[in-house]
């Protein structure tokens, strides 16, 4: 299932008559719990499906294991080109907090940011040479 731009999904009817491989009928009814599904359900969930048959009123339960997906592309911003100068007779500057660090946004806010540099999430305190 593909979470949508706010992270979100809901199971629609097709996708419930998919999971139950088209087995409803006039004897049996189906329940599906959860419905719906967000970010922290990557990579997969387990559907809890309630079988119940209509005359008697018996019902079991199966799980169904949901693949669950966030293809949406986060938006990265940088900050615009820059110049810094440095102390007189200083020929590097150390990067003040996170002045230079990139930022994203997403419909999942679990990801990061590593740069080229240090390789961490941040450059703060990097010192750059002239």
């Amino acid at each position: 299932m593909q979470l949508d731009a706010s992270g979100n999904y809901n199971l629609t009817q097709d996708d419930k008559d998919t999971i139950v491989n088209g087995s409803a009928g006039d004897f049996l009814s189906f329940s599906f719990s959860p419905e719906s599904f967000t970010c922290t359900d990557i990579p997969s969930v387990d559907i809890v499906v309630t079988i119940s048959e209509v005359c008697t009123g018996l019902s079991e339960d199966k799980i169904a294991t949901i693949t669950v997906e966030d293809n949406e592309t986060p938006i990265i911003s940088c900050i615009a080109d820059d110049t810094r100068d440095t102390d007189t007779g200083v020929c590097t500057y150390a990067v003040i907090g996170t002045e230079f660090d990139a930022t994203f946004t997403d419909n999942c806010t679990s990801g990061i940011i590593s740069n080229d540099l240090n390789g961490s999430t941040t450059i703060a305190n990097e010192v750059l040479p002239l």
